[in-house]
């Protein structure tokens, strides 16, 4: 992946080699980009929130900070599940000092839940950069659709239309009028696919109610097929039905 306006046009340049190119180029392009028609406020996200620190010291403009999963931890489960991590190829201590730089200089720093803004951000890896006990500092923001503003439309109309032609191998047609529990994500462990499916491998209840539904990718079938999973989510296991 490229950002725009930054790096060489000719060839594929790897996220984890866009550091050098952040402050030096995409900051630049997106400013002259966007002009005198300046946001009220910026989004930043990731390690790569280092770019919303130089375009808050060019012009002001705060920015809310987004981390989703901190590199920290990232670095951890990769060495919990025995892989190697190479500072070379990886550049985990640059990616590490633009999260704690990010963090830092952020308006607010959003997360999805208080366990998320303990945990990740109560790494010692973060210690100086910011209090996880703030509450000046974060905001929670737990996941959802505003039904207020999001609503059905034709594309959903169209979408529906498809759902219903799922082939045998989907819900038994008593089960189609089911509302989803849906988890999008790539495969891996972290992403906890198999607390949901052990939550309604084991609760009756639940699954009398809803039905899971699993979105992990560009896998024609996640059942049969782990696709590019990383080595640590392989193989997931069948439920015990309670």
């Amino acid at each position: 992946m490229r950002p725009h306006g930054a790096g060489p046009n000719d060839r594929f340049v790897r996220k984890e080699d866009l550091w050098s190119l952040l402050g030096s180029d995409w900051v630049p392009s997106i400013l002259a980009f966007c002009g005198v028609d300046l946001p009220d406020v910026f989004a930043a996200h990731c390690g790569d929130g280092i770019s919303s620190v130089h375009v808050r010291s060019n012009t002001g403009i705060p920015y809310t900070f987004t981390a989703h999963s901190l590199g920290a931890q990232e670095r951890d489960g990769l060495l919990a599940a025995g892989e190697s991590v190479n500072e070379d190829c990886d550049h985990f201590a640059r990616h590490l000092e633009a999260e704690r730089v990010a963090m830092n200089h952020a308006r607010v720093v959003i997360t999805s839940n208080d366990q998320e803004r303990s945990l990740q951000y109560g790494h010692p890896a973060y210690d100086g950069a910011i209090d996880p006990s703030d509450d000046r500092r974060f905001a929670v923001v737990p996941p959802g659709v505003d039904q207020s503003v999001f609503c059905p439309g034709s594309v959903d109309e169209t979408a529906s239309r498809r759902i219903r032609a799922f082939p045998e191998r989907d819900p038994e047609a008593s089960r189609t009028e089911l509302p989803a529990v849906v988890s999008s994500s790539r495969l891996d462990p972290k992403k906890n696919h198999r607390v949901l499916v052990d939550a309604f491998g084991h609760n009756r209840e639940l699954r009398s109610h809803a039905n899971p539904l699993f979105i992990a990718g560009a896998i024609k079938d996640p059942l049969r097929d782990d696709g590019s999973a990383s080595p640590a989510g392989r193989p997931a296991r069948p439920p015990r039905l309670a």
